[in-house]
């Protein structure tokens, strides 16, 4: 799932005004159908978000940027949608978020992956009232779930949704969620602390969960079913899925904005490049795949990074969002990034992924408010993978 770096630097800013907004209200999700292993869109064993690019020509061995070409146009899947911020997918069907801040009566809408056609969507559960908008949407078997500082989940089993079940608890904002079979592991950040807890899928309500670990910031998260990674402030960090021993993998890192995980090794992006650490650890020295983004200086307080990152099927995909024009969705082999670098579509507004067998989903999306973020209308795209 993905960080949000404007939100970070709002915390400082803003910080008492931003939580005492957000205290009172829980939240929404984003992931696909593969099996267990995903957080944001997470596929076999992989998850969450971080950004990127591609070299000169779209494969260079060279930084996240320059040209890049594509290999076939994005389809527009469902267009002028209000307030649209996160997307899941079962393979079937796309799922969407379109709510946003307290006033905002939204919800959660779906129509067949190949598009909404002429019927429009389907409205799945509304009335949903969430401070910080849908962060992830989670597709699992039959089972919807969506995080905004808090997980929650349908009562019962799609195509239905009934009255929403709230799991664990309001963790915090900027955060995001991963799920195996058992679990999922929320992260999310309050005014004294980044926070990292366990719930249980099976519960039936608020106050199920396990502290896992606190620290200044937590971001992004990824689990491969055994272990559980996390972005941190300028970390990545991992511990057991059965109780949390932290380990730092890698420090000192230039902002890293999410992570995707598999049962070999755990990767990141970070504004100095995409970086690889096996599973058992890399003695602090993570092997570089790939460049950084080519814009290098930090966005101004009104803009936002957004970046998302999963693994599946051997094959590196994110999506990156920087107000420039390396923006976009873009794809790599796990075992020869630098060789196979390439860019699937440039976009300048990009904003959740959801992955299933053939193609990649994406958000297009828009800010109305350029120093709160306000999201504007949106749109939903899938490129073949």
């Amino acid at each position: 799932m993905a960080r949000d770096d404007w939100s970070k630097r709002m915390k400082r800013a803003f910080l008492v005004g931003v939580l005492a907004f957000a205290a009172t209200h829980s939240g929404c999700g984003s992931s696909d159908s593969d099996p267990p292993g995903g957080s944001t869109g997470g596929s076999d064993g992989g998850t969450a978000g971080t950004g990127g690019a591609s070299g000169s020509g779209g494969t260079g061995a060279g930084g996240v940027g320059g040209s890049g070409g594509t290999t076939s146009q994005p389809e527009i899947l469902a267009d002028d949608l209000d307030k649209v911020q996160c997307v899941g997918t079962d393979g079937s069907n796309i799922y969407w978020g379109d709510w946003y801040g307290v006033t905002t009566d939204g919800g959660i809408k779906t129509c067949p992956a190949g598009g909404c056609g002429a019927a429009g969507p389907s409205v799945v559960i509304s009335g949903l009232e969430q401070g910080h908008g849908c962060q992830q949407v989670i597709v699992s078997g039959k089972n919807l779930y969506w995080f905004d500082g808090a997980l929650q989940r349908c009562s019962s089993s799609l195509p239905a949704c009934d009255s929403p079940i709230g799991l664990g608890g309001y963790v915090g904002h900027s955060g995001s969620c991963a799920i195996d079979a058992a679990h999922a592991y929320c992260t999310g950040n309050d005014q004294y602390s980044g926070n990292l807890i366990r719930v249980p899928l099976s519960s039936t309500g608020q106050g199920n969960y396990d502290y896992f670990s606190s620290s200044e910031w937590v971001g992004a998260v990824a689990t491969n079913g055994q272990q559980v990674f996390w972005t941190g402030e300028g970390s990545i960090n991992s511990c057991s899925t059965n109780g949390c021993d932290r380990v730092v993998l890698a420090s000192g890192l230039d902002d890293p904005t999410a992570v995707a995980a598999t049962a070999e090794n755990v990767y990141w992006m970070s504004r100095d490049g995409l970086f690889s650490c096996p599973t058992s650890g890399c003695g602090m020295a993570p092997s570089k795949l790939a460049g950084g983004p080519s814009t290098v200086n930090p966005p101004s307080m009104g803009e936002r990074i957004w970046a998302e990152m999963q693994a599946s099927g051997g094959t590196l995909y994110w999506l990156w969002r920087y107000a420039d024009s390396d923006s976009g969705i873009y794809r790599c082999s796990e075992t020869d990034c630098a060789t196979t670098l390439t860019a699937l579509a440039k976009e300048e507004t990009t904003r959740s992924m959801a992955l299933d067998a053939g193609f990649v989903y994406w958000v297009r999306y828009t800010i109305n408010d350029s120093i709160m973020g306000t999201p504007g209308p949106g749109t939903i795209l899938r490129i073949a993978r």
